[in-house]
């Protein structure tokens, strides 16, 4: 079997991990063994959907969970104001 020596892991993702470990009744290095182990959590029919179909779906679920008005007003007063900010400057190539 292969090792791994992974540095610089951030302090809280540690602690979660070990906390994690306890919970579940083992250690540390079983509990990082099983998380990179684990098959990936999304569902299987997402993956085999087309893109129209994924497009239906999303929208079904955006109309179950609609965006707020004033959330959705917010967004796009802050999307006009980065469009006007970020407005692209013309090229000279002549100097």
């Amino acid at each position: 079997m292969a090792q791994i020596l992974v540095r610089d892991i951030p302090d809280d993702v540690k602690e979660k991990l070990r906390r994690n470990a306890e919970t579940h009744g083992r250690s540390l290095e079983a509990e990082v063994r099983d998380v990179l182990t684990r098959e990936p959590e999304h569902k299987p029919e997402l993956r085999k959907m087309t893109s129209a179909e994924l497009v239906e779906k999303l929208v079904a679920v955006s109309k179950a969970n609609p965006i707020p008005d004033d959330v959705w007003a917010e967004f796009e007063a802050n999307l006009k104001q980065v469009r006007t900010r970020a407005r692209a400057r013309p090229v000279r190539l002549d100097k």
